[in-house]
């Protein structure tokens, strides 16, 4: 059995404050906080250095990127480019005798980011304090132990990105099914004017309130959520989960306040806050989503981003016939189950990962070297 050492988090790792200035001619890839998914470990998404209009810090491939400002400090990745990143997060590498993976996990342990919690000091935008956390003690075992845990993580980690990728390209099927039959009307041979332009024989241009309803979401802060599996949807998506649901699944979601004009769909009941509406309609809910995601919203607010309900009401939409409609809800519905199998893979994958990544942290559970 392999000893294990008590070692401060200062004598495993090194913050990297290498400054990056926008007059830099260069165009490489920018991660703020917005780019990282609250508690997925992931990437939601890449900026540009073009875009950057204040000093930024550099990273390369491997390195840790914790976002420092609560309450986002559960936003951790390591990137596998090099790249520059917000200040509001610490660029962390490992020191010579840690793992960097091993590193990672620890920064991304509840323990970790309960302690980062506890240290962020400032009453309006607090941040964690290094030196605090340099000082966190911790048992950790020799290299090669190490790395045998970040890989077991390391491999769960890959095979819920693989599945999510496969949920992506689905996505993109979907989307370019939609595209081919109500956008550019494949496989329609008769055609009459509209106002929208020439449309196929039989669809209607119709108004946007005779169809579709939004409804307004209903307040829910996070101290009164009770533990529970209902999803909470605000204008960034899945916000937290609650034990009651507001509305029945599926249905669609629409940010109404802050990400304005976000579509997102719900499989099961769900909870929508007051930043959203929510979708009610006669026609197939999943002819409405991808429909809701062609159209152009107008922020309506020029100081809080808004999504005016009588704007979109006033929009006109092309509704195909039925026969149409119905076809493509039932080549959905197929899609839909696959996605939906891949996505229950996900969530069992990721409570493994997020059960075992404690264990294996405090050395709960053993791993043997070979």
């Amino acid at each position: 059995m392999t000893e294990w050492v008590q070692k401060n988090f200062g004598n495993c790792s090194l913050l990297i404050k290498d400054t990056f200035t926008p007059s830099e001619k260069e165009s490489i890839p920018y991660i703020g906080l917005e780019h990282i998914e609250q508690n997925s470990l992931q990437l939601n998404g890449i900026g540009n250095s073009s875009d950057v209009i204040s000093n930024k810090f550099r990273f390369i491939q491997g390195d840790i990127l914790f976002g420092k400002l609560r309450p986002y400090f559960r936003k951790v990745v390591c990137p596998e480019f090099d790249g520059i990143c917000s200040t509001d997060i610490f660029v962390v590498r490992a020191k010579p005798g840690t793992d960097q993976k091993f590193l990672y996990y620890w920064m991304a342990s509840q323990e970790f980011i309960d302690l980062a919690d506890l240290s962020s000091t400032g009453s309006r935008m607090p941040r964690a304090d290094w030196d605090f956390l340099c000082n966190i003690e911790k048992e950790i075992p020799p290299l090669r132990e190490q790395e045998k845990i970040s890989k077991i993580l390391t491999d769960l980690d890959k095979t819920i990105q693989n599945l999510q990728k496969q949920n992506e390209i689905l996505e993109k099927i979907i989307q370019s099914i939609f595209k081919s039959w109500f956008v550019d009307f494949d496989g329609q041979t008769e055609f009459v004017d509209s106002e929208l332009g020439e449309i196929p024989k039989g669809w209607k241009v119709k108004q946007f309130e005779k169809v579709i309803e939004l409804l307004y979401g209903k307040s829910l802060t996070e101290n009164k959520r009770i533990k529970g599996n209902i999803p909470v949807f605000g204008s960034s998506g899945i916000i937290g989960y609650h034990n009651e649901s507001l509305v029945q699944g599926p249905g669609i979601i629409v940010g109404r306040k802050g990400n304005v004009g976000s579509v997102f769909w719900s499989h099961s009941d769900f909870y929508p806050i007051d930043t959203v509406y929510y979708v009610k309609s006669g026609l197939p809910l999943e002819f409405v989503f991808y429909l809701l995601k062609t159209l152009n919203f107008i922020n309506s607010d020029s100081s809080v981003p808004g999504l005016s309900r009588e704007q979109v009401y006033s929009l006109s939409i092309l509704v195909p016939d039925n026969d149409v409609l119905k076809q493509f809800s039932n080549m959905m519905n197929v899609f839909y189950i696959c996605k939906r199998l891949i996505g229950n893979k996900i969530e069992i994958l990721t409570k493994i990962r997020d059960s075992l990544l404690p264990k294996l942290m405090s050395g709960e559970i053993k791993v043997s070297i070979d």
